[in-house]
C-alpha cells in the first residue's frame, strides 16, 4: 500500500508540474513522409498481400535507395543494399539477400540485422510472415518478428527440422513425425518469441502421435499407446510449460484443429478441445470431431441432428435446441449465429451461453454477421435486424427510428459489421451498435453511405465509429472511394488524405503540398498515400501494443495470464507509462492532449526508455488470478518526454480481460 501511494503521488506530481511549466505540446503526426530522389515510381512500391490481407510493411526500392515503412514503429527505415539484390517481403519481415548474408528487418523493432554466413543460404520454404529460418548442417538460424534479431540453435544430428506451426509468439520445431508402424515420438521444441525462450517436450517412446495442432500461443499433441489409451501434451504461453495429462479420446477420428482463422488459442484434436487461455482440456463424449474457430468449438451429432457447442472459457459442450441449423464457417469470430425456423440463436464464444431471438433467416441461414464482440441477423421477411453483444450476453432491442435493411436482391441482406460494431439505418441517418457496451450511438445527417461496420461518409466528410469509446469521429474530405480492412480505413480526394486506425481511435487528415494524390491503399494497422514526389505512411497502431488484441481480434488475456506489450518511443525519449481502469470520456489536459487514464485508479509503471540504438521497450506483468477480473477493461497510456519538442500524451491502449 505504501508503494502504491508513492506511485500515485509521483504520477500526480509529474502531471501537475508539467502542466504548469511546459508550453503547448502536440503529439507527433500519425503520417510519416518519404521523398524519394527522382520522384515516386508506383511500380516500385511493394506491399505483401496474402488472402487479401496486407502486411505491416511498405517497401520502396529504387537501385540502392531502399526504404521501408512500418505501421508498428510509424517510421521509414533505411538500408543500402547491393544493386543486384531482390528483397523478399513477408507480412512483418523484410529480408535483403547479399552474396554472403541475409539482412532482416522486423516491423516490430525497425532495425536492420545482418546474418553473415560466407555464402547465401536459401531460406527454408516453410518460413512464414512472422518467422523465417534457414539451416546450415545441424544449425538452424532463425529470425522472429517479435524479437527482430537473428538467433541460432543446434538440432539433433539424426533429426530433420520441420516447422510445425508459426504465429505471433509461438514457433515449433520437432523431429520427424513417426509412422503407425514405428511408434515413438522424437520430441518437440516450442519457441516463445516474446520471452525469447525454448521449451522442450522430450521424446515419448512407445507411443504414436495421433494428431496435433498449434495456434499463436498454444499447442496440443495427442498420443496413443499400443493399448489404444491416449494422453495429451499441451503448451500455452499463459503458463509456459509442457503439461502431460490423460484423456479419453475416441479413435480413429481425424481432425487437426488449429484454432481457426486469426488463431484464437483454441485447438481441437480428435474429440478433444484444448483452451490455451485456461489450460483446460474438454472432451466431447461423442464419436464426433468438432470444428474449432475463433472462440467456439462446434460438433454436429448426425444421428440426433443436434449441434454441440463449447466456448473458449466453457467447462463442457452444450446442446443447441433441436433442429438448429447454420452454414458454419471457421473464422476469427467470438460468437456463432445459428437459425432454425422463426428463431435465431447466438452462441457466446466466451462461456458457451446461448441466447434466442425471434428472427427468421430462411431455410438456409447465412449466419448473419459474426464478429468478435458483436453479431447481427436480419429477418428474411421483414428485413428487421437483430443485434447481439457477446460482452453483455444478450440480444438488444432496437431504438425507435431504426429502419429495416433495404432489399438488394439477396436472400439475406448485407449487414455492415466489424469485430465490435454494426451500422444500422435510421430515420435521421445512421446508428452504430456497440458490441462493447450494448449502446446505440447515432450519426445524424443526409446522404450518408455505409462502407463497413465502422465507416460511413457523405458528400463532404468521412465518419468513423470508434468502438473503443462509443463515439463518432468526422473529418472533411470530398466524396471518394474508401479502402478499409479490420484495422482501419483510408480515403483521399484532391491533395487530402484521411485515415483512421481502429486500435488508436485516431482519425487524421493530411494535406499534401501537391495538386493531387496519385494512389492510396491499406496496410495491416495503417495505410499509405502517394503523389508524384512523396509517399506518406499512416500509423494506425498505438505506441504501446500488445499481441492480445481482443476485442478487436481474438487473441486475449484471462485472469492468471501474462500481459505482454511493447512501447515504441522517439529516439532518446523517456515516458511515464501507467495503467488504470477504463474511462469512456477523456480529460482534456492542455498542453498534453487527451488523458484516458482514470486519475483515481492510475498505477504508474515508472519511467521507461529504450536501450541505446533501439526504438522500443518491452513490458510484461502478471494479471492476478481473480475471477472478478473476467470481463473487465483496462487502459494503458504514456506521457512522453522527447529530446526535441514538448511532452505529449500518446493514444491509449485498451485491453479487456476475457
Amino acid at each position: 500500500m505504501i508503494l502504491r501511494r508513492l506511485n500515485d503521488v509521483l504520477f500526480t506530481l509529474t502531471i501537475a508540474s508539467l502542466v504548469v511549466s511546459v508550453p503547448r505540446a502536440q503529439a507527433p503526426s500519425a503520417w510519416a513522409e518519404l521523398v524519394p530522389p527522382g520522384g515516386v515510381d508506383p511500380a516500385k512500391l511493394v506491399v505483401l498481400t496474402q488472402a487479401g490481407v496486407p502486411g505491416k510493411l511498405l517497401l520502396y526500392r529504387d537501385g540502392q535507395f531502399l526504404r521501408v515503412f512500418s505501421t508498428i514503429t510509424g517510421q521509414w527505415h533505411a538500408h543500402t543494399p547491393s544493386l543486384g539484390t531482390t528483397p523478399v517481403l513477408f507480412e512483418d519481415i523484410l529480408l535483403v539477400p547479399e552474396s554472403d548474408r541475409w539482412t532482416a528487418l522486423s516491423a516490430a523493432r525497425g532495425v536492420f540485422e545482418p546474418l553473415i554466413l560466407g555464402s547465401l543460404v536459401p531460406l527454408h520454404p516453410l518460413s512464414t510472415g512472422r518467422f523465417v529460418f534457414l539451416q546450415v548442417g545441424n544449425t538452424v538460424h532463425y529470425f522472429a518478428a517479435a524479437i527482430g534479431s537473428w538467433r541460432s540453435r543446434q538440432v539433433p544430428a539424426n533429426g530433420s527440422v520441420v516447422a510445425r506451426g508459426a504465429g505471433e509468439q509461438l514457433i515449433v520445431f520437432s523431429g520427424p513425425t513417426p509412422s503407425q508402424t514405428s511408434p515413438g515420438f522424437s520430441g518437440c521444441e516450442v519457441y516463445d518469441t516474446f520471452a525469447d525462450t525454448w521449451y522442450t517436450l522430450p521424446p515419448q517412446p512407445g507411443v504414436t502421435m495421433a494428431r496435433g495442432g498449434f495456434t499463436e500461443n498454444a499447442g496440443c499433441l495427442l498420443f496413443q499407446r499400443p493399448d489404444s489409451t491416449t494422453y495429451a501434451a499441451t503448451f500455452t504461453t499463459m503458463q509456459p510449460a509442457w503439461n502431460i495429462r490423460p484423456v479419453q479420446a475416441v479413435p480413429p477420428l481425424f481432425n487437426l484443429g488449429g484454432g481457426g482463422g486469426g488463431g484464437a488459442d483454441f485447438i481441437t484434436v480428435w474429440n478433444i478441445a484444448y483452451s490455451g487461455l485456461t489450460d483446460t482440456l474438454t472432451e466431447l463424449s461423442l464419436p464426433v470431431a468438432p470444428a474449432t474457430g475463433g472462440f467456439v468449438s462446434l460438433g454436429f451429432d448426425s444421428q440426433a441432428q443436434r449441434y454441440h457447442v463449447l466456448g473458449i472459457l466453457g467447462q463442457s459442450y452444450q446442446q443447441l435446441p433441436a433442429g438448429a441449423s447454420t452454414q458454419f464457417r471457421e473464422g476469427a469470430f467470438g460468437l456463432r449465429i445459428f437459425g432454425e425456423g422463426t428463431q435465431s440463436f447466438a452462441v457466446n464464444g466466451r462461456d458457451g451461453s446461448i441466447a434466442a431471438v425471434a428472427c427468421d433467416q430462411g431455410q438456409f441461414p447465412s449466419g448473419g454477421h459474426q464478429g468478435v464482440l458483436v453479431g447481427a441477423v436480419a429477418d428474411r421477411n421483414t428485413r428487421v435486424v437483430s443485434v447481439y453483444s457477446a460482452a453483455t450476453g444478450q440480444w438488444h432491442p432496437l431504438p425507435a427510428g431504426v429502419q429495416p435493411e433495404p432489399f438488394s436482391g439477396l436472400a439475406n441482406p448485407q449487414l455492415y459489421g466489424s469485430a465490435a460494431s454494426v451500422l444500422l439505418l435510421d430515420t435521421n441517418g445512421i446508428v452504430a451498435f456497440s458490441g462493447r457496451t450494448g449502446a446505440f450511438v447515432p450519426l445524424a445527417g443526409t446522404g450518408l453511405t455505409r462502407w463497413a461496420g465502422f465507416v460511413a461518409r457523405d458528400p463532404g466528410a468521412v465518419h468513423a465509429f470508434d468502438a473503443r469509446t462509443d463515439r463518432w469521429l468526422s473529418a472533411p474530405v470530398a466524396a471518394a472511394a474508401v479502402q478499409h480492412n479490420e484495422s482501419g480505413f483510408i480515403t483521399a480526394s484532391g491533395n487530402r488524405a484521411v485515415a483512421f486506425g481502429v486500435a488508436t481511435s485516431r482519425l487524421e487528415a493530411v494535406d499534401l503540398p501537391e495538386p493531387s494524390i496519385v494512389g492510396h491503399d491499406m496496410l495491416d494497422g495503417g495505410a499509405f498515400a502517394f503523389t508524384t514526389n512523396r509517399i506518406l505512411g499512416f500509423r494506425g497502431l498505438p505506441p504501446t501494443r500488445s499481441g492480445a488484441t481482443f476485442p478487436d481480434g481474438v487473441m486475449a488475456n484471462v485472469p492468471g495470464s501474462q500481459f505482454r506489450c511493447q512501447t515504441v518511443l522517439p529516439t532518446g525519449a523517456i515516458a511515464l507509462l501507467a495503467l488504470s481502469n477504463e474511462m469512456n470520456t477523456p480529460i482534456d489536459l492542455p498542453p498534453f492532449g487527451e488523458l484516458w487514464l482514470d486519475p483515481a485508479t492510475a498505477v504508474p509503471f515508472g519511467l521507461i526508455s529504450a536501450p541505446q540504438g533501439e526504438l522500443r521497450v518491452r513490458t510484461a506483468f502478471a494479471i492476478p488470478n481473480v475471477p472478478t477480473l473476467h470481463g473487465t477493461e483496462w487502459t494503458l497510456q504514456s506521457l512522453v518526454l522527447a529530446p526535441l519538442g514538448q511532452p505529449y500524451l500518446t493514444p491509449f491502449t485498451g485491453f479487456r480481460v476475457l
